[in-house]
């Protein structure tokens, strides 16, 4: 057939030439194809959610952190903003949100790169600024209670009530209690709060002049304590969807101040509660 020498001829032509680089149209087929900008746009993108989401997740738990915490512990909280003038807030974490994501959005690659780089700073400053402030709320509010139960007659009573019963109420109760209850369970909360705080005074009252044995003295009052504090706290008595559970929360208190180890740290570590 004549067509067979062409293809001899043709395949003598490229075996010469080496494979051939360009198609009849005159399009190099070992150019590579043109979808790299198309990866580096969809990485640049993962990138930016990326950031945002970190940042948005930040927000999120500055926020459960601030809504954990009693009227108290908002107290000493707003004390210590007033004292430190870089603590982060909820607040300025939203707005550096909002104008990042413009950011992201409408800048440069540059300024798109200096926007996570914020962020990234940002999230790390709220770790460091949250653990510091946390720490101390927790030193400030016992402090509070401390001094309360210490201090003596009807004003060191009325201050014990109050501070307890402010530590014990939360404003923000969560999303499965009924909004129109909130003013009870609030009341139930800062009655339960001022008798634990009375209770706990009287407690320390009657054990500090007795004259006896100080571990036994050190292990009781730990023993009343922890019993006070873990039964007559909220998250004990009430669950999540506002129902309550007294048995249950006193025999948890029980449970918790049977603790012989714990004990014995509050006999000082008297071989009695080995």
């Amino acid at each position: 057939m004549a067509g067979k020498p062409v293809d001899n001829a043709m395949s003598k032509s490229e075996a010469e030439a080496g494979s051939p680089s360009k198609l009849p149209n005159g399009t190099d087929i070992h150019r590579q194809p043109a979808d790299k900008p198309v990866d580096n746009a969809r990485a640049k993108s993962e990138a930016e959610a990326g950031s945002l989401w970190k940042l948005q997740n930040e927000i999120n738990l500055h926020r459960q952190s601030d809504e954990s915490k009693s009227l108290l512990q908002r107290g000493a909280g707003w004390v210590y903003d007033r004292l430190n003038s870089d603590a982060s807030t909820t607040g300025s974490l939203t707005a550096l949100y909002q104008d990042t994501q413009s950011k992201l959005k409408s800048g440069s690659a540059q300024e798109a790169a200096a926007a996570r780089q914020e962020i990234a700073r940002a999230i790390e400053s709220d770790h460091s600024v949250v653990e510091s402030r946390d720490s101390a709320i927790q030193y400030m509010s016992g402090f509070a209670k401390t001094a309360a139960l210490f201090a003596r007659g009807k004003v060191g009573l009325a201050a014990t009530v109050g501070i307890y019963a402010c530590d014990q109420v939360n404003p923000y109760l969560g999303p499965n209690i009924n909004p129109r209850d909130a003013w009870r369970t609030h009341l139930i909360d800062a009655g339960v709060g001022g008798l634990k705080g009375a209770t706990m005074k009287g407690l320390f009252q009657v054990m500090g002049g007795q004259p006896v044995f100080a571990p036994l003295k050190g292990a009781a009052l730990g023993f009343g304590n922890t019993f006070l504090d873990v039964s007559l706290s909220p998250n004990s008595y009430r669950d999540s969807k506002g129902d309550y559970h007294v048995a249950s929360a006193l025999k948890n208190g029980l449970l918790s101040a049977s603790d012989l180890n714990a004990r014995k740290i509050d006999a000082g570590g008297c071989p009695v509660f080995s």
